[in-house]
């Protein structure tokens, strides 16, 4: 088979003005217009609302390519297209080809009776997808409780696109996929592997289709070694390596491969990775209700991770090499999932490759999110099958691949729909039945649910249920409940919950000046997409900080309230593992630069919650909580190995009349595999303004450390805590910086301008008289002492303060008591609800 790839450079045209501009595909259309002066940057400003006329044009990218005579000798020529978004009309030579209208299928055309030795044209062209959602919404209205355009929900394209509560209203039309030729007599049109594992021995079928000849399969082990050759589709792995998830084990790829021959001639080929393993779903009752628990290889699973959203708003803005920080860092955080929510895309090929690379767990959510679509429509109902279709054979053979889901919550808005019952009733059948009945029939071993949350596996009732299922937490944050309501629902599995944060200010200077600083400016509220976030973002940082003076501290305090919040959930619902069986915040990723629920910013800059996640997640771990003069230890050990070890704890000053005789002791510690529990700590006497320190030893050396302040930060004594860079040195090609502070210096930022690798750790404590060794992997070009120059750090007591106490009470009964911050609309901010500036 010969391929000739038409990735690259295009030529867009806009179809109401006439114009013409250089294109890249796999791209969009807003892209190519920046990148062409044609507008600013989105990004930048409220600029936003000065592009969207973008999204109202038709346009047409067109290239020409060359065809070889060896090339159009072949019987067959079949032009491969995925991610085409989203309504096309695509031609080759003038000839049309088809049409599509769906940017989440794949599309295999016969093209060879169109094509000529030499020289070729291909056009795709795009109909605006605004006037689409416009003209769709007027024709019919199908109830939504999203966030984007009104009749967005009608178009197989991300739903976001559109407009959501962290997301421009900026829908591109572009390929973000595949665009290839390939020339052939003979194709493989299919693979794919079920696994059998039993005694220790793992039994690979191989189911293949094809369209003539004979296929040789050979199977590679990960260390390189030949374990098969052959025609037979039933492999036996007598020694198998299996794969495992992040923190429980390594992730040993095997390798396929495919071979289709005519005769001697191999006509075909066909590679493809698998991990060796079992991935179940315990949905059985028991005692508390009902599981939701994840099994690798038999072992039970506590799921730590994030919600993945678009990468970007606008494709080419970034690469593969972005991508893979951002799964590394989910990986380095001890996450072990990550949940691809259903209001995006089904991600690339290189996310799921990555993920099976960095053992990280993929929940695979079908494209559907907070909104009814047009299921009834036949036309509509069997593109979205043939989306379905598509997408599971692309994703089933991914070892992460651990759970397929129908949507994102319209079980649980199931009273919002009340007067749309039919229409509801019509969406759920589709989910519950029609849906996992035909990807069953493509072979997937993957478990399905039918909607997130969910209480049951195949109805949609009593999705609001804690006692079995998943649960989506809101009534923190949209229902202005406080943080410690959190440790009040002891869940079986929280697929969704966040407080907001600001990204730090060297991202904040890539989309505004200065000047615009401010939680009233119009810039600052056009990338605020939350219509009451700021003033929530206030309303839980007074109650556990204060007010600060100056903006970059608002930034530091949010995401330090963020970490806080989503910490103190997290270590609650590890401490009921087998019970609770997974903690996955809202959300690991941002699509631009924003205010918004992120753990890591548009530019991969980890925020406070991403260090803290590192230490929450830590696969052993020992947590502290304090409910007055009662302290709280609750031990996690989610390795499938029995722990045996001690736990040694302290009482430490703010400042440096530290000693001994603050208290302290020595606690022996066994918990078996895949386990947590609590245990009271009887202290006699609680110094208020002091800090507990509890160091988990495990064979001798100190694998988790937890710092518990016994009183609120805002009423804690802390000192300025004079911190010095004590000592610089590069180790295995990374440079060590050595901390110490003469007070307790509390939550301690470090920031290398420029830099974006994370440090291994930040946003921590120095007690007093300690010294902090922290590590960050050299750039190129740059050294230890290079880094150590631009080296910027802060803490707590760095921080200004305005407002008494009672004001900021004051201020927090008047957010708590606004109709505005109740409010939930779900369309849009738009532009004449920007501040006038």
């Amino acid at each position: 088979m010969l391929h000739l790839d038409l990735s690259g450079a295009w030529t867009l045209n806009d179809l109401v003005d006439g114009s013409t501009r250089a294109g890249v595909l796999p791209g969009c259309d807003y892209t190519d217009y920046w990148h062409a002066g044609d507008i600013p940057d989105p990004y930048w400003g409220d600029n936003e609302y000065k592009v969207d006329w973008v999204a109202r044009h038709d346009k047409a990218y067109s290239r020409t390519f060359f065809v070889s005579a060896e090339q159009y000798a072949a019987p067959h020529a079949d032009l491969l297209l995925s991610g085409v978004d989203t309504l096309a009309e695509i031609r080759v030579n003038g000839t049309l080809v088809s049409k599509t209208n769906n940017a989440h299928r794949t599309w295999r055309f016969a093209v060879r009776e169109l094509l000529q030795v030499g020289e070729n044209n291909i056009e795709i062209l795009l109909r605006a997808p605004l006037t689409f959602a416009e003209a769709a919404e007027q024709r019919r209205h199908v109830p939504a409780l999203a966030m984007a355009v009104p009749g967005a929900n009608q178009l197989r394209k991300p739903i976001c696109h559109f407009g959501w509560d962290w997301g421009p209203v900026i829908p591109i039309s572009g390929v973000t996929g595949e665009l290839r030729l390939a020339f052939y007599s003979a194709h493989i049109a299919d693979v794919y592997v079920t696994q059998t594992h039993k005694d220790g021995v793992v039994t690979l079928d191989i189911h293949a289709q094809h369209d003539a000849g004979t296929l040789t399969y050979t199977l590679t082990a990960p260390d390189g070694e030949v374990l098969y050759t052959g025609e037979d589709a039933h492999i036996v792995v007598q020694k198998p390596r299996l794969w495992w998830c992040n923190g429980l084990g390594d992730q040993p790829l095997y390798t396929l491969g495919t071979e289709l021959f005519e005769g001697d001639e191999i006509r075909d080929t066909h590679t493809q990775q698998i991990g060796l393993r079992t991935i179940e779903l315990d949905v059985s009752d028991d005692e508390f209700g009902g599981q939701f628990q994840f099994q690798i290889n038999g072992v039970p699973v506590f799921a730590r991770g994030g919600n993945w959203i678009v990468q970007d708003s606008m494709p080419g803005r970034t690469d593969e090499t972005h991508l893979a920080h951002q799964l590394e860092s989910a990986r380095l955080a001890n996450m072990n999932i990550i949940r691809v929510w259903g209001g995006g895309y089904y991600e690339s090929d290189a996310f799921y490759r990555l993920c099976d690379e960095k053992g990280l767990l993929v929940w695979q959510d079908f494209a559907f999110a907070c909104a009814l679509t047009p299921l009834d429509e036949p036309e509509y109902l069997e593109n979205c099958l043939c989306e379905a279709v598509d997408n599971v054979k692309r994703l089933r053979g991914h070892a992460s691949l651990a759970l397929l889901c129908g949507n994102n919550e319209l079980a649980q808005c199931a009273s919002g729909y009340l007067p749309n019952k039919k229409i509801f009733d019509i969406n759920m059948r589709y989910f519950f039945e029609t849906l996992p009945q035909q990807i069953a029939k493509v072979g997937v071993q993957t478990p399905y649910r039918g909607s997130s949350p969910a209480s049951w596996q195949d109805s949609p009732k009593g999705a609001l249920n804690h006692k079995r299922g998943d649960v989506h937490i809101w009534s923190i944050w949209h229902g202005m409940r406080p943080i410690t309501a959190y440790r009040k629902m002891p869940v079986r599995f929280c697929s969704e919950f966040g407080v907001e944060s600001f990204p730090g200010t060297e991202t904040l200077r890539q989309f505004s000046e200065k000047k615009d600083w401010s939680l009233t400016s119009r810039t600052m509220f056009s990338h605020q997409k939350c219509r009451s976030g700021n003033a929530k973002m206030l309303y839980y940082m007074l109650g556990l900080f204060g007010n600060p003076v100056h903006f970059a501290d608002f930034c530091y305090l949010s995401q330090l309230t963020q970490a806080q919040a989503m910490r103190s959930a997290t270590e609650f619902w590890r401490g009921r593992f087998g019970q609770c069986n997974g903690s996955i915040y809202w959300q690991y990723n941002d699509c631009w630069h924003t205010a918004s629920w992120s753990g890591m910013d548009y530019t991969g800059r980890w925020k406070a919650l991403q260090y803290a996640a590192k230490r929450f997640n830590a696969p052993r771990a020992v947590f502290a909580f304090a409910a007055g003069r009662r302290v709280t230890l609750t031990l996690c050990n989610d390795l499938p190995a029995p722990m045996t070890g001690h736990i040694t704890w302290r009482i430490l000053s703010t400042d440096k009349r530290w000693t001994e005789t603050l208290g302290g002791g020595k606690i022996p510690v066994q918990l078996d595999a895949a386990s947590a529990r609590t245990l009271p700590l009887d202290i006699a006497k609680l110094p208020g303004g002091a800090v507990l320190s509890f160091k988990l030893v495990v064979g001798g050396a100190c694998i988790h450390r937890t710092l518990l302040p016994l009183q609120k930060d805002k009423d804690m004594p802390y000192l300025p805590p004079n911190i010095t860079l004590t000592s610089v040195t590069e180790r295995d090609g990374h440079a060590v910086f050595t901390l110490a502070a003469e007070h307790y210096a509390r939550f301690v930022e470090l920031h290398i301008p420029g830099a974006i690798t994370p440090f291994s750790d930040n946003f921590f404590d120095i007690p007093t008289g300690e010294s902090v060794e922290i590590a960050l992997k050299i750039p190129t070009g740059e050294s230890a002492q290079s880094l150590a120059a631009r080296l910027e750090f802060r803490s707590f007591a760095d921080v200004q303060w305005q407002g008494t106490s009672a004001q900021n009470l004051r201020q927090r009964l008047k957010i708590l008591l606004s109709k505005s911050t109740h409010s939930f609309k779900n369309y849009p901010l738009l532009e004449g609800e920007l501040p006038v500036e």
